[in-house]
């Protein structure tokens, strides 16, 4: 719909589709409801411009610091709850037909040391020498029981399909932890 995160997911709210908590710098003094690790992104960018690993702070006390170094350097920014699970993209297509719902993909994180972040940060959609590049694979082969899982994504990318009133193609991130779907703005 546009790249200011915070409206997307004031709509998504809206609609009630699932997605990370959240809170903005405008918001910040009623206190953060959700516990670490918290993802600081930048309200504006896409294409994961400013992702990286220090974007997951696991220290509530090295909040306040991250956030505002990452404001001077990318603008605006809000912070989220991070969702330490699966990646999901499902892209959408109008066609004569009506809506088709292409292959789902899965981002894989292969061979990331413990401790590593598993995002799909800037490095690993852009820089072709980095470890996330070649780390972070796609995949679009699932085991059966992911089957009820994989309907679930296509319900909610449906409906945001729907609710946003898209046309043409879209696609629509997910992360998803072991107990739910997040729909999610990269």
């Amino acid at each position: 719909t546009t790249t200011n995160k915070v409206f997307t997911k004031r709509l998504l709210d809206t609609y009630n589709i699932p997605t990370p908590k959240w809170i903005t710098s405008k918001n910040i003094s009623a206190g953060i409801r959700f516990s670490t690790p918290f993802i600081i992104k930048p309200i504006y960018e896409d294409a994961s411009v400013g992702l990286d690993d220090s974007s997951i702070v696991y220290d509530f006390k090295n909040l306040q610091t991250e956030f505002s170094d990452r404001v001077i350097k990318y603008g605006e920014c809000f912070i989220e709850e991070f969702i330490d699970g699966r990646e999901f993209n499902i892209s959408i297509l109008d066609t004569e037909q009506g809506v088709k719902v292409l292959p789902i993909a899965e981002i894989r994180f292969k061979d990331y040391p413990e401790g590593k972040a598993k995002i799909v940060s800037y490095d690993a959609k852009w820089d072709e020498n980095s470890f996330e590049y070649s780390h972070t694979v796609r995949h679009f082969d699932f085991e059966e029981n992911d089957k009820p899982l994989l309907e679930e994504l296509k319900k909610v990318t449906l409906k945001c399909w729907e609710k946003f009133n898209l046309s043409g193609y879209a696609r629509v991130d997910f992360r998803v932890d072991e107990k739910k779907v997040f729909m999610y703005w990269k």
